[in-house]
């Protein structure tokens, strides 16, 4: 917004957020400072977990910016391009899926291709649930719970 700075959006996942809190703009790794929040259109100095919230944030040009980056408190979370996962393959795909198949992956707003690499298996059958690690093209950030088992990942 032209005047106010740099402001993201999004729906506080947990715990709560304070004016003037230092936060981690990840995967960039970019650390910046709250100036204020705004929740459905009202200034606010504290937000909660689901409440879909505006935050300006001070001293981020909004190119270092992009959809999908996840705002957190330093330290919390760690970008990563490998997650274990337990895969449950929908039984409304007709086909069987490969070992090492190329597959789109997404967590919140961000989507990323990934190798899904079965350590046990040469494949997969429509309806059977396996253990499995992702290989992502980019880095990500996950956090543990919030992925859906039941069809995260679809071809």
């Amino acid at each position: 917004m032209k005047g106010f700075g740099t402001v993201v959006t999004g729906t506080l996942v947990c715990g709560t957020i304070n004016t003037g809190e230092e936060v981690a703009i990840l995967p960039g790794r970019t650390i910046s400072r709250v100036r204020g929040m705004q929740v459905h259109n009202q200034s606010v100095n504290i937000a909660e977990s689901g409440q879909r919230t505006a935050i300006n944030l001070q001293g981020v040009e909004k190119t270092t910016i992009e959809r999908g980056n996840v705002l957190t408190r330093p330290g919390t979370f760690e970008p990563t391009q490998r997650l274990d996962v337990f895969f449950d393959y929908l039984h409304a795909n007709d086909k069987k899926m490969k070992n090492r198949a190329l597959v789109r992956f997404h967590t919140g707003t961000t989507e990323v291709m990934a190798r899904l690499i079965l350590p046990d298996r040469d494949e997969i059958e429509p309806g059977e649930k396996a253990y499995a690690q992702l290989f992502l093209a980019a880095p990500a950030v996950v956090m543990a719970g919030t992925v859906s088992s039941s069809g995260a990942i679809r071809r």
